[in-house]
């Protein structure tokens, strides 16, 4: 019985860990695209990536970098939000929003 319960608990725990994971790959992934300044996880749910801006709406964006967060293997029936900012104007303590989705994973 102790074997199991311990065995159990070993899972968890790595599941948990490797869980945790997949939002550090995914911005490391994000980091890669040549438009892209910084990105960030503001919170568990909330994912902000600053790009310059070249005056076009960014939702499109937003929606693309979901496609790259969920194939760093998110957990599923998970939603975040991508938030994207003008790096100019957020290293003015400003923030100017240029695009936004809703990502989910079912």
């Amino acid at each position: 019985m102790n074997r199991l319960l311990i065995a159990t608990m070993t899972y968890a725990a790595a599941a948990a860990a490797f869980a945790e994971g997949w939002s550090e790959r995914a911005v490391a992934e994000i980091k890669k695209e040549k438009m892209v300044v910084d990105a960030i996880f503001s919170a568990p749910q909330s994912l902000w990536v600053s790009v310059t801006d070249d005056g076009s709406n960014r939702d499109g964006l937003a929606q693309y970098l979901c496609l790259v967060v969920n194939d760093q293997e998110r957990p599923p029936n998970s939603i975040i939000t991508i938030s994207i900012w003008d790096a100019a104007a957020m290293a003015r303590q400003q923030m100017k929003k240029l695009g936004q989705t809703s990502c989910e994973k079912s």
